[in-house]
């Protein structure tokens, strides 16, 4: 695949975005405009994406990393949500099996009123019924989602020996999805949309849309990287900016008003508490009391524990966590779940990203989170051809981008159901690990097993620019300093803070240890020109990023 990479192939990209009239730009870089861009260029579309940030970087990149079938919506009767949800998890298992695997995940019951075994039973079989074709069409069996199942006390807290055991008369088990890295994924279908042809370009801000005769024609796009501004021309343009998509409608739009605000989502990422499977738990402070569930999930050796939801009504630029919310939080954690006995210093990582609402004045304090995303036309406003989305959840992004495009194109597909994403086209995971282990046998086993949980089928392209004699990134096990170079080269990698938290994904499991930002710095640095003043800039950037995640300042 061409690389869009080094300073030099920028400026290419930029010269061939201002060229020719697209048929879709895609304002957005993260999951929804990614797969937009995918499923557009899928049905033959010329496609331009532009993003103002890095790809994923914001919500997209903030969430539990789990793909969820749906089971949470039976409270609510929502079949066409349930329906919705289990196709497009069996869709992701299917079409990136290196990225995306299944999860154990248990409820327990309890005595009384509070999540009674009888009630768990009833939503288990309406699951099972819902959701009968979870496994049509899967090939890989460690691909298949088997049916819900009871469990008696014993055996509940065999799987969970810490929880508070007063009340617990057994639970219930089913299995999701689970990302082991939702950025890689979500670049995944950036590269699909570059592998058929479509134009995609990151720090690239969109700061005006053009219209002519009540009709759009392009954007103005101002490149963050060198301040060059320009314009993109395109028939339809779909705005999937995610929260900042009524800041760019209320300063582009005239006559827009607002239609939707916005729960700030937070998940933390501590020590492990539970490697076994991913636990729901009541919540149990007064204030919180049958209001909400905490979700624990394994994760790369950690745990990710979710989620807290507030209203923000400021700007999407001023979400932030504070130290005293992330220990308010670990206040309520700690009264669901008394033996994890989590402390501020247990935190490693604070996930937040900003979510619809569905009525801001109900249950304020908790900032209740839609379930139902939003596509809506701008021609009432004299802006035809502009679509704006917004999603609520990252599973079901795709399933939006196809619903986007047949109302674009006029015409139904299916066919991103079934071809799988970049570096996905594996029928069987576990014998292609087998093989890739077996066709590399001078580097370690664990090595070539995280590069293609990583990378796929392109782990291959990683390895080609490994050094075997000084192959290890510094303070890390398992890292290769190629991961770095092939960043840059082929991911569009710009910023030590892309690879550092999005391209690597070392940094969601912590502060790296000083010599490892320093190398990777280092690398970025003759890769692309930068001087030492712009090194100790990059590095001090991801430092102060570091403590703004964990609320130092805020």
């Amino acid at each position: 695949m061409t690389s869009n990479a080094s300073l030099h192939e920028r400026v290419q990209v930029v010269h061939a975005l201002t060229q020719k009239e697209y048929d879709l730009l895609v304002i957005g870089g993260g999951i929804y405009g990614a797969c937009m861009a995918w499923e557009a260029s899928l049905r033959g579309l010329n496609v331009a994406l532009v993003e103002a940030a890095d790809f994923g970087a914001k919500t997209s990149s903030n969430s539990q990393k789990i793909i969820h079938g749906g089971l949470r919506y039976l409270q609510h009767l929502d079949i066409a949500r349930i329906r919705e949800s289990v196709r497009e998890r069996k869709v992701l298992l299917r079409i990136a099996p290196h990225l995306v695997r299944p999860m154990s995940c248990l409820m327990p019951t309890y005595r009384g009123l509070t999540q009674p075994k009888w009630m768990m039973w009833v939503a288990g079989v309406l699951y099972d019924l819902f959701s009968w074709d979870r496994n049509w069409g899967t090939k890989d069996p460690e691909r298949r989602i088997p049916a819900t199942r009871i469990v008696n006390r014993r055996e509940c807290l065999a799987l969970a020996p810490d929880i508070e055991d007063t009340g617990v008369t057994g639970g219930i088990i089913w299995q999701d999805g689970q990302m082991k890295n939702s950025e890689r994924l979500t670049l995944a279908f950036i590269q699909s949309a570059m592998s058929r042809g479509a134009r995609v370009l990151n720090y690239a801000k969109v700061v005006g849309i053009n219209a002519q005769q009540g009709r759009v024609s392009g954007v103005e796009v101002e490149d963050v990287l060198s301040g060059r501004v320009f314009n993109i021309r395109a028939k339809t343009i779909c705005n999937a900016a995610g929260p900042w998509l009524e800041t760019l409608l209320g300063s582009a739009v005239s006559g827009y008003k607002e239609k939707i605000r916005f729960s700030k989502a937070v998940n933390l990422v501590t020590r492990s508490v539970n490697d076994v499977v991913a636990l729901g738990l009541p919540s149990r402070t007064p204030q919180s009391t049958g209001r909400r569930l905490f979700f624990i999930t394994p994760w790369r050796g950690l745990s990710i524990i979710g989620t807290e939801f507030s209203v923000h009504d400021e700007s999407p630029d001023q979400c932030r966590v504070t130290q005293e919310e992330i220990e308010q939080f670990l206040v309520e954690l700690n009264a669901a779940y008394p033996q994890a006995q989590l402390k501020y210093e247990d935190v490693l990582y604070v996930q937040s990203g900003l979510l619809p609402v569905t009525d801001p004045q109900l249950k304020r304090e908790f900032g209740q989170v839609d379930r139902h995303y939003h596509i809506w036309e701008h021609a009432a406003e004299g802006y035809a051809g502009l679509i704006s989305v917004v999603g609520v959840k990252y599973t079901t992004a795709r399933d939006v981008a196809e619903k986007v495009l047949n109302q674009i194109t006029g015409r139904k597909s299916k066919r991103s159901r079934r071809i799988p994403v970049y570096g996905g086209e594996i029928e069987d995971l576990d014998r292609f690990m087998q093989q890739a282990v077996a066709q590399e046998p001078a580097f370690p086993e664990a090595i070539i097993r995280r590069l293609v949980a990583e990378y796929g089928t392109s782990y291959s392209e990683v390895l080609a620019r490994v050094d075997q004699e000084d192959a290890l990134l510094s303070g890390t096990t398992d890292v290769l300093k190629a991961e770095v170079l092939y960043a840059v080269n082929c991911e569009m990698a710009h910023k030590l803070s892309d690879v550092i938290f999005r391209r690597l994904g070392i940094g969601t499991l912590g502060q790296p240890a000083d010599e490892t930002l320093v190398e990777c710095a280092e690398i970025m640095a003759a890769a692309l020109n930068w001087d030492d003043e712009k090194r100790e800039q990059e590095i001090q950037e991801v430092t102060e990023l570091f403590e703004q995640l964990r609320g130092v300042g805020v």
